[in-house]
């Protein structure tokens, strides 16, 4: 899953993961996401959008996930 891996592998994992047909053209599009970390999964989507003649792209997220440091998780495991 995209949010256990390393901040630096997630662009590389969605890089061509989304497709966007025709009909994107000349559209103005908003992205919703609930939680986002690095961004790379809205960026990946908004260059296929672009690629495909959006007009512009928009995202409105409802929570940033803290990457600040560690932690032990409930599961005994450490989380980043």
């Amino acid at each position: 899953m995209q949010n256990e891996l390393p901040p630096e592998d997630r662009a590389v994992n969605v890089r061509g993961a989304f497709r966007a047909t025709a009909t994107a053209a000349g559209q103005r599009i908003m992205l919703v996401d609930d939680v986002t970390t690095t961004g790379a999964t809205l960026d990946a989507c908004r260059q296929s959008l672009m690629a495909a003649g959006a007009a512009s792209v928009y995202a409105a997220v409802v929570a940033r996930a803290d990457r600040g440091g560690s932690r032990e998780g409930e599961d005994g495991r450490r989380h980043e």
